[in-house]
């Protein structure tokens, strides 16, 4: 979603901004122009750019004994998690999970007692499945040493089939109270932090492979790192400043998250409305009165209410409720900006 415009669509609405300028025209969808409008009149137009409702998810999980009540909070609220996508549009999701203990899993896909690896939207019962295969994320000898971007990318390297669609976007999300220790070499020895001998892999490994792997397919992958943001907030081990500079520079959807208790659960939620609202919610360019709104998809006027849009005042956004906009069509939105 983007109030961009680009290519063919932007040619389409230039040629008709400037074919003729009379309200009624206006009111069809011309890109703002101060000089044309009435001091709280606005008009915003944003082309769709996505149609995407289809979305894989690599979840990491920190499986040290400091991490087992946020692997439980994950493991009760994933329905709430899947419901959240769900409100938005029906969301076609497959799921996988590793852990951060790369010497004992290298990466490899946590099962379920029975062998599941992947939980699926169509499975008789995906969060059940989901909850089994996190109830199976225990520790180790050598959980103190999390190297979960290493795990991500073995994962991703060896395992993609199983978990990760052509074309389908991924999204990556880490859970850990500590920041990322991928080792290259001198592998041994005490935590990380007080151990002078170990190498690390650079973070450069994981953004070059990351920004690439998808990219022939069309499509991305988003990290969502939920870790120490600082060194203030809550008592963390480290902050997870390697994950925090992958999503930075990955860009996209990627951000990160709070694991501090107080901010625990936004973090956790936050990441399904993001991943909900991509071409779905279309925030306005200015602050608005929340009356007065029109909203057109290539040129059609779309009612307001369960069966096209509503808007969302916290948000300051139109958000499709059951008529989302195809990918290239053109919305074009006039209200009544906040004087």
């Amino acid at each position: 979603m983007s109030s961009g415009l680009e290519g063919g669509a932007y040619d389409r609405i230039m040629k008709r901004c400037f074919a003729i300028v009379t309200l009624g025209f206006l009111l069809m969808g011309c890109k703002e122009s101060p000089t044309f409008y009435s001091n709280n009149f606005r008009a915003d137009v944003h082309v769709q750019l996505y149609d995407e409702h289809q979305y894989d998810f690599l979840w990491c999980l920190d499986s040290s004994g400091s991490m087992l009540p946020r692997r439980q909070y994950v493991r009760d609220n994933i329905q709430n998690f899947i419901n959240i996508m769900n409100t938005r549009k029906a969301v076609d999701y497959q799921m996988a999970v590793v852990t951060t203990d790369f010497f004992r899993d290298a990466g490899a896909l946590i099962q379920t007692p029975s062998g599941v690896s992947v939980v699926k939207s169509t499975d008789v019962n995906p969060a059940g499945e989901f909850q089994m295969i996190v109830d199976n994320v225990s520790g180790s000898k050598t959980a103190f040493w999390e190297q979960c971007l290493e795990s991500v990318y073995q994962a991703v390297n060896q395992h993609r089939a199983d978990f990760s669609r052509t074309g389908v976007q991924l999204n990556v999300i880490v859970v850990s109270d500590e920041d990322d220790w991928s080792c290259k070499s001198n592998c041994y020895g005490p935590e990380p932090e007080h151990n002078v001998v170990w190498n690390p892999f650079p973070v450069s490994r994981y953004i070059n492979f990351l920004s690439q792997v998808k990219a022939n397919e069309g499509a991305q992958i988003n990290v969502f790192p939920i870790v120490g943001v600082n060194a203030t907030d809550c008592g963390v081990a480290s902050v997870g400043s390697r994950y925090i500079d992958v999503a930075s520079q990955l860009g996209g959807l990627s951000q990160s998250g709070s694991i501090c208790p107080s901010s625990f659960q936004q973090s956790y939620e936050a990441i399904a409305h993001t991943v909900a609202d991509r071409g779905v919610r279309f925030p306005l360019d200015r602050p608005s009165t929340g009356v007065g709104i029109s909203v057109y998809v290539d040129r059609v006027l779309i009612p307001n209410g369960d069966d096209g849009w509503v808007y969302e005042a916290t948000t300051n956004s139109i958000v499709f409720m059951s008529r989302v906009p195809a990918k290239n069509s053109v919305v074009e939105i006039t209200y009544n900006q906040t004087p």
